[in-house]
This record gives structure tokens, sequence and C-alpha cells, in this order.
């Protein structure tokens, strides 16, 4: 891979892992509920998580599903499901600091399970590997781009779990913690709903 290749697919990355998705808005959430060090395992399940799944794609998998209308209208289905009950709980919460003994955060494992479900991170991972898998060495490309996306994923979930930490004593008030998490509950479904069914 090139310079102007490598210097492109870091901007790439960047830019799309720090701008506002489900990943982000959860990890915000997180941030808020349960603390910064509590969502550490959400967010290190991120960007592995991905990494993982950018791999799995660029070995041909996102290619052998493309084929496939009936797997392809599945995975929208189960997206929007999931998608759909992870912005009811977050709009159900109720409390900041008392969610943390009464609830949970994501684990690594969900964390990282979750983005096979996340339309923005399949969308991401299909164009990222159209753009920047262009030399002879796909290998080594696919490793590259896995490599540049795990170190942007981190950087970018923690500030969006700091932010989401910072906004704990201003949401400790009940009608603004719940107006919050309804917010983030409809910014969850905004940013992926779309994607599901725009084809559909």
């Amino acid at each position: 891979m090139s310079i102007e290749t490598l210097t492109a697919l870091a901007i790439f990355a960047i830019v799309t892992s720090v701008t506002p998705g489900p990943n982000n808005a959860m990890v915000l959430a997180s941030g808020v509920h349960f603390g910064f060090r509590r969502t550490v395992p959400h967010m290190l399940g991120i960007a592995l998580g991905y990494g993982f799944m950018l791999a799995i794609i660029g070995a041909g998998v996102g290619s052998a599903m493309s084929v496939s209308p009936l797997v392809e209208v599945g995975m929208r289905l189960a997206s929007g499901a999931w998608m759909v009950w992870v912005a009811w709980s977050l709009a159900r919460s109720t409390d900041a600091g008392s969610d943390a003994s009464r609830l949970r955060p994501m684990t690594f494992i969900e964390g990282a399970l979750f983005q096979w479900v996340n339309p923005k991170g399949w969308v991401l991972a299909l164009s990222s590997m159209a753009l920047f898998t262009k030399t002879g060495d796909l290998i080594a490309d696919i490793a590259i781009i896995v490599g540049v996306y795990v170190a942007a994923c981190l950087p970018s979930s923690s500030i969006w779990t700091a932010f989401g930490v910072s906004l704990r004593q201003f949401l400790s008030v009940p009608w603004r913690l719940r107006a919050f998490n309804i917010s983030m509950a409809v910014l969850l479904l905004a940013s992926t709903l779309p994607l599901i069914f725009e084809e559909a």
C-alpha cells in the first residue's frame, strides 16, 4: 500500500470512527451510566471485534453473503430487531449511577458480536475493502486496513465515553437523564434504520 493510499485510509478510518453511529451512541450512554473504567471492555470489544469482522469480510465472506438476497434480507431484519431492542432498553434506563448496580455495561464479547449486526459497520467495512485493497498483495492490504481501524476505534470510543462521563453530574437530574436516554435511543435508530431498510 502506497503512502498516499495509507494516508487516505487513515483519514477515512478516523472520520468514520469518530462520527456519530451506533457504537459511539452506546459508549456515550455507557459512560453516563457506568463510568469510563466499566466501559473499557465494551470499547475493546468494538475495536477488536470490528477488526476481526474486517478481516473476515476481506477474506471474502462479505462478497459471498452479498450474492444471496435471502441472507441479505435476514441480516437486515436481524440488525433492525436488535437495534430496536437496544434503543428500547436505553430509553427505559432511568438513573445514572444507580443503573450501574441494577444493570451492567456491555462485555467485551457483546461489544465484539454487536459489530456483526451494526449496519454502519458493514457499510464501512465493505467500502473500505473496495477502496483500499488496490495492490497485488491483498493479505497485506487487509492487515493494514484492520490495523488502522483498530487504532482509530479505540481513541474514538474513548472520546465518546469520556464525554458521557463528563455529563454524569448534569444528568443527575432525572428528567434530564430521561431526555438524554430517549435522545440517544432516537439517534441510535436514526443512524441505523435508514441503512437497514434503504434497499428493502
